[in-house]
Parts: structure tokens; sequence; C-alpha cells
């Protein structure tokens, strides 16, 4: 397994192999379970397998994503692991700490 490392979505590329990415959530496909997260640089496509979590999100909450990127160039999508909550969460801390 290999570590989730703290990213921006436009930082992202096909060797990038897991990855912990904070955005707002901005729309979701219950299709496909999936939903596209802003972290206010760039968006992205999460896929989640997680039925129970995926309909607890709503759009706009603020979510920290653990997953692995899928795809190449700029058709990348995102395999989330795990979703949190991070609506508690002090941004400018976290942002100063962690990006």
């Amino acid at each position: 397994r290999y570590p989730f490392i703290p990213t921006k979505i436009d930082n992202l590329n096909s060797e990038t192999r897991s990855v912990s990415v904070f955005g707002t959530v901005i729309s979701k496909d219950s299709s496909i379970m999936s939903f596209i997260l802003d972290d206010g640089e760039g968006k992205i496509t999460v896929i989640t397998n997680n039925s129970e979590r995926f309909s607890e999100l709503s759009e706009g909450d603020k979510v920290r994503v653990l997953a692995k990127v899928w795809g190449e160039g700029t058709e990348l999508e995102l395999q989330s692991d795990i979703i949190q909550d991070f609506s508690n969460i002090d941004l400018e801390k976290y942002k100063e700490t962690i990006l």
C-alpha cells in the first residue's frame, strides 16, 4: 500500500498513485456513485464503492478524499478509499500545515 500524498487537483497526473485531496462536492451522479470535487484550482470526478457514505454526501460539503488516481492525460479520476467530513476543520491551518 502506498501512502496518501496530500496534493492539489491541478497537480495530479497518471504517475501519481495514492493521494489525499481536499475540496468541495459540487455535484453528484447517483447512477455511478460519483461526485465532482473542486479544490478551488481544479475539479475531478471521484468514484466510490461506499454507498452509505455516498448517500450522506451533499453538494457544498467540504471533504478530504483518500484515493487512487486512475486514467491518463486529462482523463484522470479518483477511486476513493476513504471520504472524510472536513466541514469542522480550520481550512487555513490545514492548508498551511498540509499543502
